[in-house]
């Protein structure tokens, strides 16, 4: 049987069609997309191989572009792709990425995919599926759809470039965006200093063969190259060692709990800023930490067992807005809300972000966000302090919603902040943190204080 060459040496069949579709299909159900291929690859044998590395390429590219490719087939088809399949879906993203980006590198992979395409969709789908393979085939052959010139050189949906215009300002828009599109973050990883120093774990990496350097920032964080299986980190496996951008480990700096303080974490799983948390409190006192979900919820009690703080959290599985009346109000000396959100300052690590944030999606949130910021204000004592964070670039996840809350809430103010990070271009006290001017995830805090 004769079998596709990337390159003139890698062998590729209809297994391994099969397989790359899907870690397609798995990254839309399973978040983020990185655990969903490493799983994937995982289950067949092929993580760490040279088939890996080329898959991986193809895989991060399609979700970098997934907003462009999903208009195409729409254009191209006349459905929209959200109809579509499941496995269809993901072989015309596939098939749509090699066409028009990637067959002048890989020419060989255009006829392995439509060798092997009808094959697996016999065993995927149905007839009507091939029908529509055929149909996207020819068409595309002949036509090259338009582009969204902005969308193509940004690599974000018009959406988020609008949004961040009238925010920020065209000129710097696009340099945050120029930077977003090219810049590959390094691995973040935050010490428990409970278990280990800063320098054990820069010394096992540097065992490893490799490079890693402290932050500037924050005292417990290091950074290390990505191209290791970060497997291979005994820090990891021992809870010595967890792995957090530097902006979230900031977070639970800047909240500062002391031992014997109670502390309520709104929205705490997976985990990493609860057992942070922890950490600054030796261990003394307890921390309330509210989740919805049952599979993060289990994940975090893990996280809290390997980091050995589980004598100071206490997981309650229930919406952090439901917290006051759960707890009483006015008992905590510390609330962090850190709610789910856009996800738009993580772009360059979960390039699915680009295109999946609208404006319908982002009104529930922002609802839902400020819902949970005034569930913190209640559950704080007379003055304890509530900080407020998300991990977005959108001003209605973060100044907008502060303002509002300073507005309805007289018995709030707000705490400087400036540091490590800049303050806010439209909300002078609170800060954010910018991928482009910091090399970090961007990020949003304010720090308010129940007035006594």
């Amino acid at each position: 049987m004769s079998r596709a060459s990337v390159r003139g040496r890698l062998k590729l069949g209809k297994w391994d069609l099969k397989v790359l579709l899907e870690v397609l299909v798995f990254g839309e159900e399973y978040k983020p997309f990185q655990v969903a291929k490493r799983m994937v690859l995982t289950k067949y044998g092929l993580l760490g191989t040279s088939k890996d590395r080329v898959f991986t390429a193809f895989l991060y590219n399609i979700w970098r572009l997934q907003g462009l490719i999903d208009k195409i087939i729409c254009q191209v088809l006349g459905i929209n792709v959200d109809k579509l399949h499941p496995w269809l879906r993901a072989l015309l993203r596939l098939y749509t990425y090699q066409k028009l980006w990637a067959h002048k590198e890989h020419p060989d992979m255009t006829e392995w995919i439509e060798k092997y395409a009808p094959k697996v969709l016999r065993e995927k789908a149905s007839q009507g599926e091939l029908v529509l393979w055929e149909r996207y085939k020819g068409r595309l052959r002949r036509r090259k759809p338009p582009i969204d010139a902005v969308e193509e050189k940004f690599l974000v949906s018009r959406f988020i470039y609008e949004k961040l215009v009238a925010f920020i300002g065209r000129r710097e828009t696009e340099n945050l965006l120029s930077f977003l599109r090219d810049w590959v973050p390094p691995i973040p990883l935050r010490v428990n200093v409970l278990k280990a120093s800063v320098e054990e774990v820069l010394e096992e990496l540097k065992s490893l063969g490799v490079r890693a350097w402290r932050s500037q920032r924050c005292p417990v964080t290091v950074f290390a190259e990505r191209g290791f299986d970060i497997k291979r980190l005994k820090a990891l496996q021992e809870g010595k060692v967890i792995v957090q951008d530097e902006p979230s480990a900031i977070a639970s700096i800047i909240l500062n709990p002391k031992p014997g303080e109670t502390v309520v974490d709104l929205c705490a799983a997976p985990g990493g800023k609860t057992t942070h948390l922890a950490e600054l409190m030796a261990g003394k006192g307890v921390i309330y930490a509210f989740d919805i979900y049952p599979d993060r919820m289990e994940r975090l009690k893990e996280v809290v067992r390997r980091h050995g703080v589980d004598t100071v959290v206490e997981p309650i599985m229930a919406d952090g807005r439901q917290a006051p009346k759960l707890l009483g109000e006015e008992v905590a000396d510390k609330v962090l809300v850190d709610p789910p959100c856009s996800s738009t300052g993580t772009i360059a690590k979960n390039p699915d972000v680009r295109w999946r944030i609208n404006q319908e999606d982002l009104q529930k949130i922002t609802q839902q966000q400020e819902q949970l910021l005034e569930a913190g204000i209640r559950l704080a004592r007379p003055g304890g302090l509530i900080l407020y964070t998300v991990c977005s670039l959108f001003r209605e996840e973060g100044e907008d919603i502060v303002k509002r809350v300073l507005l309805k809430h007289p018995e709030v103010e707000l705490v400087k902040l400036d540091k490590p990070y800049t303050q806010s271009p439209v909300l002078p006290g609170t800060m954010r943190a910018w991928p482009h001017k910091h090399q970090v995830t961007g990020f949003y805090y304010a720090l308010l204080r129940k007035k006594a």
